[in-house]
Parts: structure tokens; C-alpha cells; sequence
């Protein structure tokens, strides 16, 4: 089973209005699925409202998350919302589905992160038991066509045939073609002042797999505004739907 995990963080001592709020727009939160469970947090992260909702057509999951982050009033709070994330999780095949009811009234939600190079090493022993596992991507997979990722390829095999061909390194190489192509566009001037300006110079910058990046101003990360669900088929990450632009909003 598929899940959306969405937490908003409102406004200090406005985590009451807002739930109200979604109360009265219930039939409005959960589009895509059914929703199954609505807190709000009292220990360690404040102000923050936890929405879990079924999945069950990733089309719409991803429709509906990319309206929603364009809207200018996401799930009816512009007034309290300060920040929101949204995630996709699956459960594992010994899990029963989640259902609605009256439980608690007190629960204890915890993430487990895996460490970066962790992850094929996961599947590998997870066999089908992480079979259908999604996630969400904000960079191609190392194993996708184009010019860049054929000379990802070629480097890795030639300068670091030991390592494998994963999101990991694939980072950092992304991450080097980008400081690589503002020294190109510094020339010969080498300073800590040039090398700024040419970093910031660049804008919707193409490292050749489709997507672009821009820096400079408030932007300081290098990072798309594009992403795209991916599923765990046959013990490879592969694409389960299209690159989506998103627009960050709900900050202050």
C-alpha cells in the first residue's frame, strides 16, 4: 500500500483554526485517496500538522501534488501555513493496510533515514520485501540515456571502476559539472570574487539530461525545480511517472 505523508507547519498557537480548517474541507484533503489519519504535534517539532493519506492511482497523486504546491491557498491554510512538505511512502508486504478509526489518542512518529551509499545495498537484501517501493527524485537515474549521464558512465568506468554506478556519486558529479562550468566562465581571472560572479551567472543552465538549474540571489542549493515518483521493479529503481515542475511555496 501506498501512502502520502504531508506535514504543514502553521503559525505559533494556530494549529487549532487550522485544524478546524481542514475539517471543514475534509472532502478536499484527500483527492486522490482516502484520508486516514490528521495530527498535530505536541513533543519535539511544534506547530506541525501530519496528514496520511491512501494512494491508490499515482497519476493523480501526482497531479494533485503539483497543484497544491502552485496553489496560493494549499488545503484552505495560506493564512496559518509557513512551510510543507510531501512524501511518498510504502509500507512493507507484512503490514497491514492502515484504517481509519479511533486509536492513540497519543502516537509517536519516527523517521529512518538509510546512509547515502546504503540504499542498492537495501534492496539487495530486502529482496521482494521492498519490491513496489517508492520514492521521490530530483535527479535522473544513473542508468537513463543522454550525453551527460553517457559521460557519467564513462568517467566512473575509467577513473573509479571500483565504485558503483548510483544517485550517490552521480550527485557529486552533477555537482562538479556545475563548479566546472563556472570556472569555464571565469576564464583565466581566477579570484574568489570572479568565481562568485560566474556561479551566480548562471541561470537555467541544461547539464545535458533535461533538466535546469539556476543560481544566484536566494538560491543558493543548484537544484531543479523538477521531480518525479520512482519504484522499485525488479530490484532497480525505475520511473513511475514524468518530470513535474513544482513551485516552492508557504514560506515567510
Amino acid at each position: 500500500m501506498t501512502y502520502d505523508v504531508t506535514i504543514i507547519t502553521v503559525r505559533p498557537g494556530t494549529h487549532p483554526d487550522a485544524l478546524l480548517r481542514l475539517q471543514q474541507q475534509a472532502s478536499e484533503v484527500a483527492p486522490a485517496g482516502e484520508l486516514l489519519a490528521c495530527w498535530y504535534s505536541e513533543l519535539g517539532a511544534l506547530n506541525q500538522i501530519l496528514l496520511i493519506r491512501s494512494c491508490d492511482d499515482e497519476s493523480r497523486l501526482v497531479a494533485q501534488r503539483a497543484a497544491m504546491l502552485q496553489s496560493k491557498n494549499p488545503f484552505g491554510l495560506a493564512e496559518f501555513i509557513v512551510g510543507m512538505t510531501m512524501d511518498t511512502y510504502v509500507s512493507f508486504p507484512f503490514m497491514p493496510p492502515i484504517a481509519p478509526g479511533r486509536y492513540g489518542p497519543i502516537y509517536e512518529v519516527r523517521t529512518y533515514a538509510l546512509k547515502p551509499d546504503r540504499l542498492a545495498k537495501t534492496i539487495e537484501l530486502g529482496g521482494k520485501h521492498v519490491e513496489g517501493l517508492m520514492g521521490v527524485e530530483v535527479y535522473p537515474l544513473p542508468t537513463d540515456p543522454g550525453p551527460f549521464l553517457d559521460q557519467y558512465r564513462a568517467d566512473m568506468a575509467k577513473y573509479a571502476p571500483s565504485l558503483p554506478i548510483d544517485t550517490t556519486n552521480l550527485y557529486g558529479y552533477q555537482k562538479a559539472a556545475l563548479f566546472a562550468e563556472a570556472l569555464q566562465r571565469t576564464g583565466r581571472s581566477l579570484t574568489r570574487d570572479s568565481v562568485l560572479r560566474a556561479i551566480e551567472s548562471i541561470k537555467d543552465w541544461d547539464p545535458g539530461w533535461g533538466l535546469k538549474y539556476t543560481y544566484g540571489g536566494d538560491n543558493r542549493r543548484g537544484m531543479s525545480n523538477a521531480g518525479r515518483l520512482v519504484v522499485v521493479k525488479d530490484g532497480k529503481w525505475t520511473k513511475a511517472s514524468e518530470w513535474t515542475e513544482l513551485k516552492e511555496v508557504g514560506r515567510r
